[in-house]
């Protein structure tokens, strides 16, 4: 045997010892993060996005730049039959003010562009989903998407435009 029973306590000891500081070390770094994200709490904040309609799974919104088109924004939806009020959207500015929306079948276009299909009903077929009706976007307001085919975003009437007074800033995907 090449370790006496009191060098196994000693081992053991010392163990037990790194295993604490590394537990303070990440307690210690985890409280840091969430002070440090409490403290940006007015200028930024962080976002898990939990469906598949972009991608990435953690966004950052820097709540005092405003997002231009072709940029991801964080905005509130209006209420809708599916997601809580409280839970922010993230999606990419695609129409803005002046902009021209008209449809083909159920295929709608910004500035004649082809931007994506609009579902009939949701993904459960329960609830005819009504499209955005075609005409110019006013002041203020921007046409949000997604590539996805089953995003829940402005080609649907529940969506609709989203008011500027509704975002939250620009997002930045993390991961």
């Amino acid at each position: 045997m090449l370790f006496k029973v009191e060098d196994d306590a000693l081992i053991s000891a010392w163990r037990r010892r790194c295993f604490q500081w590394r537990l303070i070390k990440v307690i210690v770094a985890v409280f840091a993060v969430g002070m440090a994200l409490w403290a940006l709490t007015p200028v930024a904040s962080l976002g898990w996005n939990e469906t598949t309609s972009l991608p990435g799974k953690v966004y950052a919104v820097a709540h005092m730049q405003r997002p231009e088109k072709g940029q991801l924004a964080a905005f509130y939806p209006p209420k809708n039959p599916y997601y809580p009020r409280e839970m922010w959207f993230t999606k990419i500015i695609v129409g803005e003010a002046g902009d021209v929306i008209s449809h083909r079948g159920r295929t709608v276009l910004i500035n004649g562009q082809e931007i994506g299909v609009a579902r009939e009903t949701d993904s459960e077929h329960r609830r005819r989903l009504p499209m955005i009706q075609d005409g110019v976007i006013p002041e203020g307001y921007y046409f949000v998407w997604t590539p996805h085919p089953r995003s829940y975003d402005s080609r649907y009437a529940d969506i609709g435009l989203v008011h500027e007074k509704r975002i939250i800033g620009r997002a930045y995907r993390l991961f």
